[in-house]
């Protein structure tokens, strides 16, 4: 695999793991707090780049990514409306 495959790939999966993060007998990465799978294998044994897995969001990811999505639309919508005024 080439330089810029990794770095790509590096980019594609960068997902941080936590101090109490941990790894579960079927060799995939599980969040520490909710104990959900934070990777997932490729249907079928297929292959991307080499790997076998793809990060997948755990429960308590999903629930930050919906704080902040909800957040950043309130900011749209406040925004839209003093531009408006």
């Amino acid at each position: 695999m080439c330089d810029y495959d990794n770095a790509i790939f590096r980019l594609a999966t960068a997902q941080g793991a936590e101090p109490e993060d941990y790894t579960g007998e079927d060799g995939l990465l599980y969040c520490g707090s909710c104990r959900q799978p934070k990777e997932a294998y490729f249907p079928e044994g297929k292959t991307f780049f080499g790997r076998d897995r793809h990060p997948k969001e755990c429960d308590c990811q999903r629930k930050r990514r919906g704080t902040l999505e909800a957040s950043h639309r309130e900011y749209k919508h406040r925004e839209e409306a003093e531009r408006l005024k």
